[in-house]
């Protein structure tokens, strides 16, 4: 939001910014004197801890094999490096974050599909069906469909 008002200080006035977006957005208490501390205000530990986590990380990443990291060995060589008090979630919310993702082994499972030529189930619905109106058929897998004795 201070970008916004920057950007638009010049033509319209912080003043006029601020009410007309405090009215809009109903975020309460929006002022020009707010708008001067926040620039004037230091940038807190945590959000300062977040983005030394968030070049460690990238650090780590640019090492040729530690690209395929996720978040769990991302941690765990971060501790090893001599981080303290980090978690497991804070490492995937900072690798969200940045874009980065670890990389899955092997392939993606496949569907479930019959075996060739072990005929299957006769299709008692036509694949080509058309309805003459609405809730004329209706199409359950078992397992899917729930029967009065559980």
């Amino acid at each position: 939001m201070a970008a916004y008002i920057d950007g638009h200080r010049d033509r319209f006035g912080v003043g006029p910014i601020c009410r007309v977006l405090s009215a809009a957005l109903d975020c309460g208490f929006l002022t020009p004197r707010g708008c001067r501390r926040f620039k004037s205000r230091p940038v807190s530990r945590t959000t300062a801890r977040h983005e030394a986590l968030a070049r460690g990380i990238m650090q780590i990443r640019s090492d040729f094999f530690m690209a395929v990291y996720g978040y769990g060995k991302m941690r765990a060589r971060l501790l090893a490096r001599g981080w303290t008090g980090i978690g497991r979630d804070q490492v995937a919310r900072i690798m969200r974050g940045l874009g980065v993702r670890g990389v899955r082994r092997g392939r993606t499972p496949a569907a479930a599909r019959p075996a060739k030529g072990a005929g299957g189930r006769p299709g008692l619905v036509e694949r080509g069906f058309r309805a003459c109106a609405p809730d004329r058929l209706h199409v359950a897998g078992i397992t899917y469909a729930r029967m009065a004795g559980g």
